[in-house]
């Protein structure tokens, strides 16, 4: 095992030395800002989504020399298209959960909205994923995109995406030794951003849900299983988008 590089270190005391300033933003929002910037080992969950053949619920594409899952993510208008083959050598990450996760939980609280007679639907995703709640960021579509799985990671100290829990995040932590050097290095580069990012990670396998309904673990804040496509600038990354969908038909209840 290798320990984490220095600037993981000091990018921990500079969290712990640090007051969030963040202007235009909710009071949730804030509070889930400075929240999630303090992992404490009691909010690691063990039933984080795996990765696996065994798991039933996922979707699998069989190819001759690999295998892809299918992935969702929720984009901005036209950042995406059904069919578009997306090849990625660098760049942004791209944050996803596995299929059918978001579904379920926004066609649920689509139910939700109809026998109560209100809700925000594109608000409430933005809660559970933890994005900001500026109205200017508009996230209009979910795109399926088939992956293989040697490009996802598990953005958390532990980025292997075949168990159900992850470990803490502390000074003195070590990346597990199969850890490839391409992950350590935006990992290390991710916490060193943490208290700079308007935007809320736990670094813990899970997004920071900062709404209130439906809660999806009632003894965290935690939302749901996220995962990383991560550009690796050694081997071509090459996503598939399976379809493009606007929210409000992903989301109808059925």
């Amino acid at each position: 095992m290798k320990t984490i590089a220095s600037g993981f270190a000091a990018g921990l005391l500079f969290l712990a030395a640090s007051q969030i300033v963040q202007n235009n933003l909710s009071e949730e929002y804030n509070y889930a800002l400075h929240d999630s910037r303090d992992p404490q080992p009691n909010e690691i969950i063990g039933n984080l989504t795996a990765i696996t053949e065994s798991n039933p619920d996922l979707i699998w594409e069989r190819l001759p020399n690999s295998n892809r899952v299918l992935v969702a993510t929720l984009a901005k208008g036209g950042a995406y298209r059904s069919g578009q083959r997306i090849e990625k050598s660098n760049g942004l990450e791209i944050w996803v959960t596995v299929v059918p996760e978001v579904k379920d939980f926004c066609q649920s609280y689509s139910r939700f909205m109809l026998t109560s007679n209100g809700g925000d639907l594109k608000l409430r995703l933005k809660q559970v994923l933890g994005l900001l709640p500026d109205e200017k960021e508009k996230y209009d579509e979910i795109a399926e995109i088939w992956v293989d799985l040697r490009f996802l990671r598990r953005p958390a100290l532990d980025p292997e995406i075949d168990d159900q829990t992850v470990s803490p995040i502390q000074i003195n932590s070590v990346f597990s030794s199969s850890t490839d050097e391409v992950y350590k290095a935006w990992f290390n580069k991710k916490v060193a951003g943490w208290m700079t990012s308007p935007y809320v990670w736990t670094g813990l396998g899970y997004t920071y849900d900062w709404g209130i309904y439906p809660k999806t673990n009632l003894q965290t804040d935690a939302g749901l299983s996220e995962f990383v496509i991560l550009p690796n600038n050694q081997v071509s990354t090459e996503i598939h988008v399976k379809s493009v969908f606007s929210v409000e038909d992903y989301c109808k209840a059925g």
